[in-house]
């Protein structure tokens, strides 16, 4: 029995539900109804009844999480008194992930409501592996990725080896980023074989060969000319300069963005499926999901 066995117990016990918990907490409803199932099994014990309108507790489970409750109130206390984050060293946080406005975008939403609080908040733009690898030593409470088609599969078994979460929060339409005076810019949509002839610029992925750590979207056709850089501002202001081009998703936030890129849709089935991905034993604390929250928003407000 594990004080995250605790949490997620107490938790669907007030939300009243095993999918609505899941999607509070960020965690896929197959590892917390697993985490529930294991720590029953332990205990000998029925926690919650399942009905065909849903879950109840049981007597056992009452009286569970009324104990479950007072222990986890315990444990914060302890932690609280020698974590050493406290009200002088002030909140702390620290997200990872691949180049997207968006994310910015949320992380300065949540630096503005913190105002005038103590704080330490890091924001680490990153490879695709280093994002995972921060999640798995902690140096990250949370990462942000994409999966695709192209890479679900390999990416979904590597979560799985490390003891990794994904947890899906938009799915989006891939789009093209191009200048807004490049010669494919008066079309209303773009294929890959549209793109053939011109300069294709991604993240470099250090000595990660496999493709399947791009953070850009792998199509059929891609150029001959390749151009590869580390950081966002200068994968933007070469596309602004250049006839180059690269495939992402779309979204273009003006505080955030440059003003010499414009995207468009990308004639394509599959689909880029933006998510978190954390620990899973851990639940996300308050400011990891008022994060998470902020970048839903800031994806639903600014979705082409």
């Amino acid at each position: 029995m594990t004080l995250q066995q605790l949490r997620y117990a107490v938790e669907i016990a007030r939300c009243g539900s095993i999918s609505s918990t899941a999607r509070q907490l960020y965690v896929s409803q197959p590892s917390l109804s697993a985490a529930i199932k294991d720590l029953e099994s332990e205990l000998g014990i029925c926690i919650f009844e399942r009905t065909s309108r849903g879950i109840r507790l049981s007597p056992d489970g009452t009286a569970f999480i009324r104990q479950a409750s007072a222990l986890l109130e315990q444990a914060d206390d302890i932690k609280a008194s020698f974590s050493g984050v406290s009200a002088d060293t002030g909140t702390s946080f620290c997200v990872s992930a691949q180049h997207y406005s968006f994310v910015a975008d949320a992380f300065a939403q949540i630096v503005r409501r913190l105002g005038e609080q103590k704080y330490s908040l890091t924001l680490r733009e990153g490879r695709t592996l280093e994002i995972i690898e921060d999640v798995c030593d902690r140096r990250s409470e949370a990462g942000i990725l994409f999966l695709s088609q192209s890479n679900r599969r390999p990416l979904t078994k590597l979560f799985a080896s490390r003891g990794l979460d994904f947890v899906p929060i938009r799915q989006v339409l891939p789009h093209v980023f191009i200048r807004p005076d490049h010669p494919l810019a008066s079309r209303n949509t773009l294929s890959p074989a549209d793109l053939r002839d011109f300069p294709y610029i991604c993240y470099e992925q250090g000595e990660t060969s496999s493709v399947f750590f791009s953070e850009e979207l792998m199509v059929e056709q891609h150029s001959p000319r390749i151009i590869y850089v580390s950081d966002r501002a200068t994968m933007e202001n070469i596309i602004s300069e250049t006839d180059a081009y690269t495939i992402g998703t779309g979204y273009i936030i003006p505080s955030f963005t440059g003003s010499g890129m414009t995207s468009l849709p990308l004639s394509t089935s599959d689909r880029m499926e933006i998510g978190v991905l954390s620990l899973r034993e851990n639940v996300l604390s308050h400011i990891a999901a008022d994060f998470v929250k902020a970048l839903t928003d800031s994806m639903r407000k600014w979705s082409k």
